[in-house]
């Protein structure tokens, strides 16, 4: 039995064997806010035998306990950290972008809007929040 990687094909898992592979490249990308390192964004691209390229991401996430700052908001492996305080990933119903604001609601909390223009490099945020949300 051949072991190899899965990678997403179309919005699905697909298995791909070691000897489908004809090369594996890794691009790491260091992101920083306010001079202070947030995290890394990795990137893998994967040449078939049959030419086919085969590309997926990958995020690392903050360090335990640590808070990184996006203007309003800060994003931890707790939770959103709000102007209200912080609201733990399992108490997040909703987080979502509408009209230039990001939408966050969550169980016994008003729901708040942030302007997308007050978060300084909102993808990295987005793509953070997003990572940590499914992860928890």
């Amino acid at each position: 039995m051949a072991r190899g990687s899965i990678g997403p094909q179309q919005d699905r898992a697909r298995a791909i064997t070691w000897d489908e592979i004809e090369a594996v490249h890794q691009i790491s990308t260091d992101n920083y806010v306010n001079y202070q390192h947030v995290l890394i964004v990795y990137a893998y691209k994967l040449v078939l035998r049959d030419d086919e390229l085969v590309v997926f991401r990958g995020v690392e996430q903050p360090d335990e306990g640590r808070t990184v700052p996006f203007g309003p908001l800060a994003l931890s492996g707790s939770g959103i950290v709000t102007p209200g305080g912080l609201v733990a990933w399992d108490e997040i119903e909703d987080l979502s972008t509408k009209a230039g604001d990001v939408v966050l609601t969550a169980t016994r909390r008003k729901p708040g809007n942030y302007a997308i223009g007050d978060i300084p490099d909102f993808e990295v945020f987005w793509t953070l929040a997003q990572n940590l949300r499914d992860q928890n």
